[in-house]
């Protein structure tokens, strides 16, 4: 049970470096993270992730707006990572977010950024989110899927505004596939 990061401020703004309750940064693809609950955040409830995230429970994360569209989340990666079998709810702000590169893990994510049988509900933002990825060097694009999202339960999310269950913006190589949305 980890809860109660608070956020940091200095000359009257927020810290983007406060406020989460596990960074992931120095973890390997292979780190496994399982039976978390991880809530009452006031940023990311996990930043940096990296490796697998099964089974957890992340639940009101995100909670300052001054984190809103940068960093607040329930769990938000730069490296390509795994999360299963979770139940990620009211966090006022993302669910599952890989952003900025989704950078490939190689043989350690075979299926790149992959979200699958997670119950995704009411988020303020976006259930789950692939954005900003990959960044690719001098016009050449990676031919191998960067995100697998599937067999997920995604019900009532965007409350925030023009969000939703799913999204891929600015984005290739991915792949969204039987999941299912509801209120």
């Amino acid at each position: 049970d980890v809860a109660g990061a608070a956020a940091k401020y200095s000359n009257g703004s927020a810290l983007s470096d406060s406020g989460h309750a596990i960074d992931t940064w120095s973890a390997t693809a292979t780190a496994r993270m399982e039976y978390l609950a991880v809530h009452d955040n006031s940023n990311s409830a996990i930043v940096n992730m990296k490796g697998k995230l099964l089974h957890s429970h992340l639940y009101n994360n995100g909670t300052n707006p001054d984190f809103a569209g940068h960093t607040a989340t329930a769990v938000k990666g730069v490296h390509e990572y795994e999360a299963a079998y979770n139940f990620v709810h009211n966090n006022p702000a993302n669910g599952l977010w890989c952003d900025h590169r989704c950078t490939d893990a190689g043989a350690a994510m075979p299926n790149g950024f992959w979200v699958h049988h997670n119950l995704l509900v009411n988020n303020g933002r976006w259930g789950v989110r692939y954005e900003y990825s990959p960044i690719v060097n001098s016009g050449v694009h990676a031919s191998n899927p960067t995100a697998l999202i599937e067999t997920n339960e995604i019900h009532a999310n965007g409350y925030k505004g023009s969000y939703g269950g799913a999204s891929m913006h600015d984005a290739q190589n991915a792949t969204f596939r039987n999941n299912f949305f509801g209120p």
